[in-house]
C-alpha cells in the first residue's frame, strides 16, 4: 500500500494540473490504473481498512481438537 504523502500528493497535483497524463504516470511510477484512481479520488492515502465480513466468519469458530481438549 502507498502511504508517502509526499509521493501521493505530488502524483495527484501533476494529474490534476494537467502537467502530466495518467498514462505517463502509470508508466513512470509503475503503478496499477485501479490505484491511480484512488489517489486521484482521495486527498490523502486511505488507511488499512479490515474486512468485516471475514472477520465474522471467523467470530466463533473453534476447531475440533481444541474442544476436545476443554
Amino acid at each position: 500500500m502507498y502511504v508517502d504523502m509526499e509521493w501521493w500528493k505530488q502524483i495527484r497535483l501533476e494529474v490534476l494540473r494537467g502537467e502530466t497524463s495518467k498514462r505517463e504516470i502509470l508508466r513512470r511510477e509503475g503503478i496499477h490504473c485501479k490505484t491511480l484512481q484512488k489517489i486521484l479520488s482521495y486527498s490523502e492515502p486511505p488507511g488499512y481498512q479490515m474486512n468485516k465480513q471475514a472477520f465474522l466468519k471467523l467470530y466463533g469458530y473453534e476447531p475440533a481438537h481444541v474442544s476436545k481438549i476443554i
